[in-house]
């Protein structure tokens, strides 16, 4: 029986409170999305560490031992048009020709944990977590470069939904290695 990998999706919605429209006679302060953020995600693994896992399902019938590099993955904030009431939402999407919503990471499956503690990979909450790094570059909102802090998180054991913006989304500190 072959080893298959499995990836859990992420999603985020980032929006952001300005002073009140100047060309309009309201007080009231604008809520509006982020006009742009990239968010990586990087692997809390040593520069250059590869999972190693035997007999991994290539597709077409094809099998075999395989090293897996952990690079990071990056994603953007973007206007995407939402549901059938033609509305904007500004979401975590990938980096792509038409900006898919969400992106999606390795799960820490038992092939990739068991490795993991295998090889004492430093820098985890309990021998053989996977842990991303997530970190905000090129954050503009209210017409100016802003910062939005870093966090860390614990991969799923599955394919798991994620909604980094959820206030119940567990964080832990971020620690690149």
């Amino acid at each position: 029986m072959s080893n298959e990998l499995t990836f859990f999706p992420i999603t985020g919605f980032y929006y952001d409170i300005q002073n009140p429209d100047p060309s309009s006679s309201s007080n009231a302060p604008v809520f509006t999305g982020m006009t742009g953020a990239f968010i990586t995600f990087t692997p809390r693994v040593p520069d250059g560490f590869t999972v190693l896992v035997s007999d991994l399902d290539l597709g077409s019938g094809n099998t075999g031992s395989t090293a897996i590099a952990l690079p990071a993955i990056t994603g953007r904030v973007s206007a995407v048009v939402a549901g059938g009431e033609g509305g904007t939402v500004w979401e975590l999407c990938a980096i792509n020709t038409v900006d898919s919503v969400g992106i999606e990471l390795l799960a820490n499956t038992s092939i990739i944990s068991t490795y993991l503690a295998a090889q004492n990979v430093p820098n985890t909450q309990q021998a053989g977590d996977l842990i991303y790094d997530v970190s905000f570059t090129q954050v503009t909102y209210a017409g100016l470069n802003q910062m939005i802090n870093n966090f860390a998180f614990v991969a799923p054991t599955s394919n798991t939904s994620i909604c980094i913006t959820d206030p119940s989304f567990e964080t832990i500190p971020y620690a690149p290695i």
